[in-house]
């Protein structure tokens, strides 16, 4: 905001106080902040173009001279945008960037959320006390629970580890 006034001042000097203006600069220049003037050079370009073109103010001694000004006005705003579009490159970059960082992680997280449902499904099964389980009798139904947990989770550890999500 105080950008907009500094520049209104500048451009309407005669309606606003030099004091005000140099207050508000000092303002800004003791809170560390850059006023960012909204002056395209696209239209300062337009103007230089229209006065070289059909104007009766410029004489033509001076029309080399803003010629050259033009020219250099040109130079500018291809500057501008090409600085403007490396710019847009570098954001665009950086959010694939964060995207690809974010799906490796979610790849670690499904995969080792893979890897501890299995022997949770197991345990939740046999943890629910039923009475006509016939493996709760058996005298190797314990172990085998338990080795269906371990291998279970060993078989998608390394399926997961050959593709490269761990």
């Amino acid at each position: 905001m105080e950008a907009h006034l500094i520049r209104e001042g500048v451009i309407h000097a005669d309606t606003v106080p030099v004091s005000d203006l140099r207050s508000t600069v000092e303002d800004v220049g003791q809170r560390n902040q850059r006023p960012k003037l909204d002056l395209y050079p696209g239209h300062v370009f337009a103007v230089f173009d229209r006065l070289t073109d059909d104007s009766d103010l410029v004489t033509r001694p001076l029309l080399p001279y803003l010629r050259d000004i033009t020219d250099h006005l040109l130079r500018t705003i291809e500057l501008t945008d090409g600085v403007r579009e490396i710019l847009t490159t570098i954001v665009d970059i950086r959010l694939a960037q964060s995207a690809h960082q974010l799906n490796e992680v979610m790849k670690k997280l499904t995969a080792w959320a893979a890897i501890i449902l299995v022997p949770t499904l197991v345990a939740g099964i046999y943890g629910m006390n039923f009475r006509h389980m016939p493996e709760l009798h058996w005298v190797l139904g314990y172990p085998l629970a338990l080795g269906l947990m371990v291998v279970s989770s060993i078989w998608l550890y390394l399926g997961f580890r050959k593709r490269g999500w761990l």
